[in-house]
């Protein structure tokens, strides 16, 4: 650097230890002095509000005055009411549903929530035109082998009177084959005779076999047309059953819960039509707590028959 030129310390200033210590400290005196001067102000502005506060105004004191009731002194025994919360069910309810799948075609008046029903009441009725239509077919199919039955009764008893005769031919050709034989025996007779006797003796005797086999075919007929019949009885009785079960009957006697029947309606065989409950048998259901249940069941006049409203 030239000799003339003067060094600047504020754009320059000297390095060193000390003078960076200098310097540190200087700034923290000053954060100091600054924070006490905040905390001054802060406890002299607060003395000044505490003192400038006003005084609440003081109520005047009035005199309480309670309204009682004076009763004699008498000793009795109090028991406490418990007011608990519950439902009213009915002891009995049942959902009738269609029993037989069809069309509505009338519906009784009562069938409205609220309104009471007795024990046989014709409550709903289904359209019964197939099902008489089925009870007829069934009825018709078990006529049908009644009378095929009949018959082969007919036959059997014609095939064993023709048995008895054919058992009687045959001995009689059976007795003339021996003499024949005998004659053959003694030569006042050919063989050429007596072969055309065995001949009759074994076609009666074919006869007779066949006439055995006949009647055993005939009763094994029967004993099929005896289990069709069981069978078609079966469809008969479902068939007057199904009939029957186009009218929903009330079981007993209740109130009406809901009803969903309608005339026109198309009614499946799993459609609740009428909810139902017998008003006869109620059930009051209530919760107690673990408190009161205590005290009721401890005292000496027990759970059991206490007074409910």
């Amino acid at each position: 650097q030239p000799e003339n030129t003067v060094a600047d310390p504020i754009q320059h200033p000297p390095k060193g230890p000390l003078l960076r210590a200098a310097i540190w400290t200087i700034k923290s005196g000053l954060q100091l002095l600054l924070m006490g001067a905040v905390l001054a102000g802060s406890v002299y502005l607060m003395r000044d509000l505490i003192a400038s506060k006003l005084e609440p105004r003081k109520r005047p004191v009035f005199q309480s005055v309670f309204t009682v009731e004076a009763v004699q002194v008498e000793v009795a025994n109090h028991q406490p009411v418990f007011s608990v919360f519950g439902t009213v069910v009915a002891a009995r309810d049942v959902e009738l549903r269609a029993l037989s799948a069809g069309e509505i075609t009338a519906a009784n008046p009562s069938l409205q929530a609220g309104k009471r029903v007795s024990a046989g009441d014709v409550l709903v009725e289904i359209d019964t035109f197939q099902y008489e239509g089925a009870v007829a077919e069934a009825r018709a199919n078990l006529a049908e082998v009644e009378a095929r039955l009949a018959e082969k009764n007919v036959r059997i008893s014609g095939a064993e009177s023709e048995l008895e005769g054919t058992r009687n031919q045959l001995a009689i050709a059976e007795n003339d084959l021996r003499r024949a034989e005998q004659l053959l025996e003694h030569g006042t007779l050919n063989r050429k005779d007596v072969e055309n006797r065995r001949l009759t003796f074994n076609e009666r005797e074919l006869a007779l076999t066949q006439r055995l086999n006949n009647i055993k075919v005939e009763k094994a007929g029967v004993a099929q047309l005896k289990a069709q019949m069981e069978r078609l009885d079966w469809r008969v009785k479902q068939a007057e059953r199904n009939l029957e079960n186009t009218k929903l009957v009330a079981p007993f006697s209740g109130i009406v819960s809901a009803a969903n029947a309608e005339v026109g309606r198309n009614a499946n065989g799993n459609d609740v039509l009428v909810s139902l409950y017998d008003d006869g048998q109620l059930d009051v259901r209530f919760t107690l707590t673990d408190s009161q249940f205590g005290r009721l069941s401890a005292s000496k006049d027990g759970l059991c028959g206490r007074p409910v409203v």
